[in-house]
Formats: structure tokens, sequence, C-alpha cells
């Protein structure tokens, strides 16, 4: 961008800090048609002479895309800038919430809609069918009802826990349906979570798995190995009647995520 549109990052810093990107849009709006061009004049090869779009009939330019491509107005423009700027220098708590298909599911939903609640930022990785083993390494390919970082309901390969973890101030792990008959974790996956400044491990969520002695067995490897990790322990809390999406399946609904995001809220307050 400094090479091609000749904008420099000490410009983009000094639009930033009046509160008007105008100047900086105007320059990048030919390099991405999602930015707004505040000025008269737009694309020639896509427009006509009055500056509609020569397909959709779109407005070009005038504050609307250069190339009459919709996309993001200056207001918009300037809160993403504004977010990414205070996740970049440190003003905004983030937090990687990792797992299986609870945490793409109604789990990792409702744990996010609270750390957004709490002001953090909120990166989520949850892929249907993942162990321990696969979140530390990836490799897996994530079959839709798969989440990943901003992107929803989506199939994907999983990336290894070090290309997700980047300074995060919180890390959650909920995951161990996949692997709980082994009757362990993962003990590297769980030496990372050391890094983050505050770590929460979720407990395996025992509710209609009648095989208790080798869920015992994968709570006891979890708790060997959380360091100084906080614990969930699901089975001791209530995990009522109705928080799963039917007999036989161990899958939060929307009332058993709210469940487990309390236990996480509670226990970030402890933090605190």
């Amino acid at each position: 961008v400094e090479e091609k549109r000749k904008v420099t990052l000490s410009e983009v810093r000094s639009a930033y800090n009046s509160g008007d990107l105008t100047s900086v849009l105007d320059r990048l709006a030919g390099e991405w048609a999602s930015f707004p061009y505040s000025k008269s004049g737009c694309s020639s090869e896509h427009c006509g002479s009055d500056c509609r779009h020569n397909t959709n009939g779109n407005q070009c330019g005038s504050g609307k895309s250069y190339y009459g491509q919709g996309g993001k107005s200056q207001s918009e423009m300037f809160q993403v800038f504004d977010q990414c700027y205070k996740i970049h220098s440190g003003q905004v708590k983030r937090a990687l919430v990792i797992g299986d298909s609870q945490v793409g599911g109604n789990g990792g939903i409702e744990i996010e809609k609270m750390l957004e609640g709490e002001g953090y930022y909120v990166d989520r990785v949850g892929c249907v069918g993942a162990t321990t083993t696969h979140l530390l390494n990836g490799g897996k390919s994530c079959s839709q009802g798969s989440d990943e970082m901003q992107s929803r309901d989506r199939d994907y390969t999983l990336k290894s826990y070090d290309s997700y973890y980047d300074n995060h101030d919180l890390v959650i792990l909920m995951a161990g349906g996949n692997e709980y008959k082994g009757g362990q974790v993962n003990a590297a996956l769980y030496a990372k979570l050391q890094s983050a400044e505050k770590c929460i491990v979720v407990g395996l969520i025992p509710l209609a798995r009648s095989d208790s002695a080798m869920v015992g067995a994968y709570y006891n490897s979890q708790e060997e190995h959380k360091g100084k990790c906080s614990f969930v322990d699901i089975e001791e809390n209530v995990l009522v009647e109705g928080t799963h999406n039917s007999v036989g399946d161990p899958h939060l609904n929307g009332a058993g995520g709210e469940v487990i995001a309390d236990l996480i809220d509670d226990m970030i307050g402890i933090y605190s």
C-alpha cells in the first residue's frame, strides 16, 4: 500500500488521531472496492459518466465505493480502524476460545457473548470432532458446523494452536468429548495454555454419558495437567435437564451454553 497508493503508516496514524480518515480512505478506495470514496469522481471502467455502476446502477464515489460495489461507510471504516488500533496497541482485552463442537456450537456462542459483554475481543475456534491433539497440531478437516475466528459454520482445515494464539489475555479450552475414552488429555497442549496471562479449562461435559469411569479418568487428567489454569468442574456444578439438545446427545443447547458461560464469568470475576 505504501508503494502502490503512497499512503504511509504515519499518515494513517495522523488521520486516525484526528478522527477523520477521509484523506486516507480516498487514496485507498482504488485498491479496495469496499472502501468509500468521498469525491464525485469514479472508475470510468466500471461506472458511466453519471457515476452509476454500468451493471447494477449503484452510486460510484460521493461517499460510496469508487467502483460502485457497495461497501462500508466512512463511519463504519473508522470503527474498524479504531477496533484494530486498540487491539494491536493493547487497549482491548483479547480472548481465544478454542475446542471441539461444543465451542463451535451453543457453548462457544454463549461464551463469546459473555466475553464481549466483559469487554473482550473474541477469537473463537470450534472444530467438530477435534481432540486436544488436533487442537495442538492442526491438520484436521473441520466439517460444517465448525467456527473459525470470525467465520461461522464453515468447512476448514484446523491450524496449529500456535497459529491461533497471539498473546491473548485469556484462553479458554473446552474439549474432550472426542477423546475421553482414552482417559488422557494432550499434555503438550495444556502446557501451551500456560503462556496466556489467564487460562481456563472447562471440564468434560458428562451429561448423557453412561461410562462414568472413563469420564472420571479424563477429569483426573484435566486436573493433573491444567497447571495455573482455572478449572470449571462441570461435575461439581449443575447441568439440569433441558440444557442439552436431546436425551443421549451431550451437545449443549442455548440454555446449556448460558450455564457454562455463567460459570466461566464467575471464574473471570475471581481472576479480577
